[in-house]
């Protein structure tokens, strides 16, 4: 004879697979709020990367630091 209460255990645990609509909820709550948090401190750092480099080039003496293009290839037509 099995054991009492060894049975409902097992069962109770292959019952239950997926997430409940509350727990999806406050995951996705969680992440909002980390999102909220991290979304402005990383526009601020890529400011300030860009206030960074536009010094440095500045004291460097550089005017332009963009790569040259090649001609525009937009504007030229297509040889038939």
């Amino acid at each position: 004879m099995p054991a009492r209460g060894v049975g409902k255990a097992v069962t109770m645990t292959l019952e239950r697979r997926a997430f409940t609509l509350i727990e999806l909820l406050i995951a996705v709550a969680i992440i909002g709020v980390l999102a909220a948090i991290a979304v402005p401190n990383f526009m601020n750092a890529q400011v300030r990367a860009k206030v960074s480099r536009a010094k440095d080039t500045k004291t460097q003496g550089h005017e332009n630091t963009q790569p040259r293009r090649h001609k525009d290839t937009k504007t030229r037509r297509k040889e038939v």
